[in-house]
């Protein structure tokens, strides 16, 4: 594995039932919302990779699929929000380890990093595809002109 890895289509299992559950709650108890505004970003600085990405076929169904086969191909959506929110985790981990006795918080951090960071960004991904089914018509508005632009 190269050191920036790039995530392939086959990279990622099907969800389980708990998985979709678990992306059910976090939908409805808000905590995926903060994900739209940088979905949508996405969607207009990536605009013309995506419409490329879905050829000739301008539908919701093929233009939310293209746009999450470049999510997936790019790795990330938004790189300082996913670098905050994995910053976040790691203070979380030496708390839990520091309970326990151990402070090393470089030490911590690297094996939280070797053991949790793959399957933290596999996650982040999987709520971005969530939220971009949830939010289909705010995706293709990034990416489909308007009336007035002709």
């Amino acid at each position: 594995m190269s050191a920036r890895h790039k995530f392939e289509p086959g990279d990622l299992p099907p969800l389980t039932d708990a998985q979709n559950f678990a992306l059910e709650l976090r939908w409805y108890e808000g905590k995926m919302f903060r994900y739209v505004d940088l979905l949508t970003g996405f969607a207009a600085r990536h605009r013309n990779e995506i419409l490329r990405e879905a050829g000739d076929a301008r539908d919701t169904d093929a233009l939310c699929a293209a746009t999450q086969r470049c999510i997936l191909h790019a790795g990330s959506v938004h790189m300082p929000t996913e670098l905050t929110d994995q910053k976040i985790e790691m203070e979380n981990e030496c708390w839990y380890r520091g309970q326990e006795g151990r402070h090393d918080r470089a030490d911590i951090m690297i094996t939280w990093a070797y053991l949790h960071g793959r399957p933290w960004r596999e996650w982040r991904l999987r709520e971005y595809f969530f939220v971009v089914d949830r939010c289909q018509d705010k995706i293709v508005a990034q990416l489909l002109p308007t009336a007035a632009e002709g």
